[in-house]
């Protein structure tokens, strides 16, 4: 949830203070990933702007990693897409609407296709 405060500094002394020592702090932030909870939707961090700003409040990082492969990333992106584009079209009536029909269907189809290539 830090892409959505405003001061995710504060937030994370705040996490550095109340930790107890030797306490663990797992952190886990969108990359890529279209806007959400407007308008309080502030960042996108890559992995060396979330270590730097971890360790400009004295966090030790023991262990870091990322989540997800290309194709992966485009499927979720597909299926936004897919579901925003046919919300639209049922708001407005448009004739494209009849795809809500099929969209489970192509959403589907999107998702097994990112979990077979995530075992590449």
């Amino acid at each position: 949830m830090l892409e959505h405060l405003e001061q995710p500094e504060r937030c994370l002394g705040e996490i550095y203070r109340v930790l107890k020592p030797g306490g663990l702090l797992i952190v886990q932030v969108p990359f890529l990933y279209p806007v959400h909870d407007k308008p309080q939707d502030y960042r996108r961090w890559t992995v060396f702007g979330l270590s730097r700003l971890l360790r400009e409040h004295d966090f030790e990082i023991a262990e870091q990693e990322t989540t997800g492969n290309p194709l992966e990333t485009a499927a979720l992106l597909l299926n936004i897409a897919m579901s925003k584009t046919v919300l639209q079209s049922m708001e407005r009536k448009h004739p494209m609407a009849i795809l809500a029909v099929i969209l489970p269907i192509l959403v589907a189809l999107m998702n097994g296709a990112a979990w077979f290539t995530s075992l590449v």
